[in-house]
């Protein structure tokens, strides 16, 4: 059985356990945060590569023990605006794709 190259926001979702919903996954794409993501055929996709490299680095360690990427949830962004607010109308979200680059 060979690794998947990409995984859903549903999938990563069950990854991290719950700790996040499509709703938050959405808000961190359209404000620039968040692992990459990539769109094909418009449907949002995560890299395993570029998600696991994500995950590593948002990693916390506790001064009393150690998690590892598998364990651990993502930092969350708190305080921000959502997409729909910071647009100003609902839906208006004006990012489509981001790979690094700033569209």
């Amino acid at each position: 059985m060979t690794q998947q190259a990409f995984i859903t926001p549903h999938d990563l979702i069950k990854r991290w356990g719950g700790a996040v919903t499509i709703g938050t996954l959405a808000n961190w794409r359209c404000q620039r945060v968040g692992p990459t993501y990539a769109k094909i055929r418009g449907r949002v996709l995560y890299p395993v590569a570029k998600l696991e490299a994500w995950e590593a680095e948002n990693t916390h360690h506790c001064a009393t023990g150690g998690l590892t990427a598998s364990h651990a949830t993502p930092r969350l962004q708190l305080g921000r605006p959502s997409c729909r607010m910071a647009a100003g109308r609902r839906g208006a979200c004006p990012v489509r794709a981001v790979d690094g680059d700033m569209r």
